[in-house]
Order: structure tokens, then sequence, then C-alpha cells
């Protein structure tokens, strides 16, 4: 999290201008009208702006103190956490996590954690990069995939697919596809 402190700023001002609207329409379909929802990874509260605009009940946690703090001062409901200390049973109807997924090193254990945090029914949104790698890259670790390679993490988890697709990059000077998935806890 060392290069999210240090580059807060600049991550903050990139972050802003995605439009994310077409991506919302996709996980806003899957929700009840007053849903709880998550946002793990918050970063700019651009998301978390959204929802809560739209009448949700929105919280967030993020492993970036500078994050939280801007936030908190926004005054939206976060905490300064990180996604592998969810500890949260049954408590969101929803959970965002756009692009934050993929710093994770142990996903087997955040994804069951963020099975148990979801009620039964609960719809999780996570991304990751196009790819085959897994490691540090600039400064961060990484864990990309293919729609094949998410499709057979997601068979050792709990989770069942309602949804997976891929994305352009919407900063536009990137060559990034995201691979995309809408998750769902039935039992």
């Amino acid at each position: 999290m060392n290069y999210y402190e240090e580059h807060a700023e600049e991550y903050l001002s990139q972050a802003r201008k995605v439009d994310m609207s077409s991506l919302y329409a996709i996980f806003l379909s899957y929700l009840p009208k007053k849903a709880k929802i998550l946002d793990v990874g918050f970063a700019s509260c651009r998301d978390m702006a959204y929802f809560s605009s739209l009448g949700y009940e929105v919280e967030g946690i993020d492993s970036c103190k500078t994050f939280v703090k801007e936030a908190s001062l926004e005054g939206f409901l976060v905490f300064f956490k990180k996604v592998e200390d969810l500890e949260e049973k049954e408590k969101y109807d929803a959970i965002w996590a756009s692009a934050s997924l993929l710093h994770c090193q142990n996903l087997s254990d955040v994804f069951f954690r963020l099975y148990c945090a979801l009620k039964k029914g609960g719809v999780l949104y996570c991304s990751f990069k196009e790819g085959n790698f897994t490691g540090e890259r600039d400064g961060r670790y990484y864990h990309d995939f293919t729609l094949s390679s998410f499709e057979e993490f997601l068979s050792h988890t709990p989770f069942v697919a309602e949804k997976l697709f891929l994305t352009k990059d919407q900063l536009g000077e990137r060559n990034i596809n995201w691979v995309n998935a809408i998750l769902r806890r039935e039992d």
C-alpha cells in the first residue's frame, strides 16, 4: 500500500476521470432498491458517491490512510481496513470491488471473506486486469486473469457466476482489457 500513499494525488486524479456508468447499470440491475453496499478499495469515492446519490446505504474500506482520511472529510462512512481482515457476517446486500482485489495475494481467503460478508442472495462485482501475470509489477502486487482462468478460480469458491465479461480500459491511453464479474451468494 506504500504505492498508493506515495501516489495518492495522481491516482485520485486519474480515477475520477473514469466513466463507470455502464458497469454501474449492470451491477445495480442485480440489487434490491434499498441495498446496503460495501465498496472495497474505494480510493476516490467516485463509486460510493454515485451509489449514495441513488439512495443506497454505502460504506467503504480501504487500506490507504490518505484515501480513508479524504473520504471521511467528504462525509462518507469509511474504515481503514484491508479486505484480508474483513470479518463481517451476512451484513451486505452487495459488494463493489472495482480493480481492488487484483492486489490481494491470498485471493481464495479474500473471496471466502467476501462471501461470508454478503447476505444470502447477495452480489459481488469485481474486476481484474486481463492477462496471465501474478506477482509484483510497478511497485504493486497484481493477480491478472483471463475469462477462462477466472472461471477456473471461481470453481474453487462458493460463488455462482451471474455474468462474466470483458471491457476496455476507460482511461483510453492504456491498452488494457478488464475481466469483470457479477457473482452471487446463493446458499
